[in-house]
């Protein structure tokens, strides 16, 4: 599922997940446990943040991080998890990257209802790990602390106390108990639902996730540079210069959305194109009339948007159980393996690139034969740089058949 780009929304929570390597577990002792929650505690305080609910669990993590300032959850999580490896791998004498990809962020609406809706989300993980046998009881997820009514003793380290939660979040706690909440949220329809926010990487009320979608088309529009007025202009053109860089503006808007959109206006072309494979004669495909059933022997060419707004073409290839993007090709970056996950009409799909200096994540989703989603570049000693992208074509590269056409 494709995820936002990092953006400071003020009125929210951050709900992040973290998984390993395929293999890899991140905890393996006791003494891995307490490192982490360790270097939260500590980056927490560093960060003015406050966690209102986590699990730890030996693949992956849950945390509901609140932010009090811009100071960026990108940031803290990247301190927090490179700190965290740089232990793990000096304890087991080991090299390299130890989590899957950059974390993932959904963006939840700090209201009572969704706050809750996702501490029962995390806590069910907990609980799924535990019966498994994988996870440590109790211990290293914040279910304790709600089934206590907030008892400061089980607070998680930099949690917000219960008594300085708003009204509507201690009257919910307080209705019944938390294990008689979770068991008929579970039996709900609500879980649902959330499920459908989570894929969007949004959860709240229509107004608020309104919001945050102009906040994030607000963040990738550049900034305009200011201009002094000239005294001596007469004020009629003045006012026309005023209003041609409202029309301006108001059309680099149009622009950025549809370029976010992945369709700039492009209207779909009923045209051949001549697929050729090594070893096989070029089989014709008609663009227009391919149907993706899944994602293997199809090029996609899409168009990547910078943060800055910027935008680059670039064909992504599925072939032969290996993926490639000519961008990053160009760029050092090799083909990697892939993963695809199905849900009806909704096929997600995932896949880390890597090359001598950085690590490249995706992620996109496929429907009705039009795929969006967002790549994360990171090299070595830099930030990431995370981009959006979406198609404009497909083209489905088939194998010639004997007798086929013929």
């Amino acid at each position: 599922m494709p995820r936002l780009p990092r953006v400071y929304i003020q009125g929210c929570v951050y709900y992040i997940t973290c998984r390993s390597l395929p293999g890899v577990q991140i905890f393996t002792q006791e003494c891995d446990y307490e490192m982490y929650m360790s270097l939260l505690a500590k980056y927490i305080k560093e960060y003015g943040a406050g966690i209102r609910a986590y699990a730890l669990l030996p693949e992956q993590m849950h945390l509901l991080l609140a932010m009090d300032n811009k100071a960026g959850v990108s940031q803290f999580m990247h301190n927090l998890n490179s700190a965290y490896t740089k232990y793990y791998n000096g304890q087991y004498q080991r090299k390299g990257h130890l989590f899957r990809e950059r974390f993932r962020a959904v963006v939840v609406e700090d209201s009572p209802v969704y706050v809750v809706a996702m501490c029962h989300i995390i806590h069910l993980a907990a609980k799924k790990s535990e019966s498994s046998g994988q996870a440590k009881p109790v211990a290293y997820n914040s279910s304790a602390w709600y089934r206590s009514a907030g008892n400061s003793a089980l607070c998680p380290p930099g949690s917000v106390p219960l008594e300085s939660f708003s009204e509507g979040l201690k009257v919910i706690l307080s209705e019944r108990s938390y294990d008689e909440r979770l068991a008929a949220w579970v039996e709900s329809e609500e879980p649902a639902e959330l499920e459908k926010g989570l894929r969007k990487g949004i959860i709240g009320s229509p107004e608020f996730m309104q919001r945050v979608q102009e906040e994030i088309y607000a963040m990738r529009q550049p900034a305009p540079a200011p201009t002094a007025p000239d005294a001596d202009q007469p004020r009629n053109s003045n006012s026309r210069s005023k209003f041609s860089s409202v029309r301006q503006f108001v059309l680099m808007v149009i622009l950025l959305a549809a370029a976010f959109a992945g369709v700039l206006f492009v209207r779909p072309e009923k045209r051949q194109v001549r697929v050729e494979e090594r070893g096989a004669p070029a089989v014709v495909v008609e663009t227009a009339s391919v149907t993706v059933r899944d994602l293997e022997n199809t090029e996609w060419r899409i168009r990547l948007v910078a943060p800055d707004g910027a935008v680059k073409n670039d064909a992504l290839t599925f072939f032969q159980g290996k993926f490639s993007s000519a961008f990053l090709t160009e760029q050092g970056f090799g083909p990697s393996n892939f993963s695809v996950t199905r849900e009806e009409a909704l096929l997600s799909w995932e896949t880390m690139q890597s090359s001598g200096n950085g690590t490249a994540s995706w992620r996109g989703e496929v429907e009705n034969s039009q795929m969006r989603g967002v790549l994360s570049v990171r090299r070595d000693g830099n930030s990431a740089q995370d981009f959006t992208f979406a198609s404009i074509r497909v083209v489905r590269k088939e194998q010639h058949r004997p007798g086929r056409d013929e």
